[in-house]
């Protein structure tokens, strides 16, 4: 992952642990397709920030969730702001 992509994975779960679920839904681009395992109750492809927001809402419905600290590999660490 790029530099950038580590600073904007950190900058999602910050606004994540912060509560600001819509700032965090503004980083994801308007084109995010994501493919969770069919095993799943949310299984499936979700596209834009529709299909991830209908994604949580499921997710949700079922499970207690938080975020912590995002680790990172020795490849790229995030910046201090």
């Amino acid at each position: 992952m790029s530099p950038q992509g580590v600073e904007i994975v950190a900058e999602l779960a910050r606004r994540f642990q912060a509560g600001d679920a819509e700032g965090a839904f503004r980083l994801f681009h308007p084109a995010i397709r994501v493919e969770q395992p069919a095993s799943l109750p949310h299984g499936g492809w979700h596209d834009g920030h529709v299909g991830m927001a209908a994604m949580g809402a499921i997710f949700a419905s079922l499970w207690e969730r938080s975020v912590s600290n995002p680790g990172f590999s020795a490849a790229a660490k995030p910046s201090s702001r």
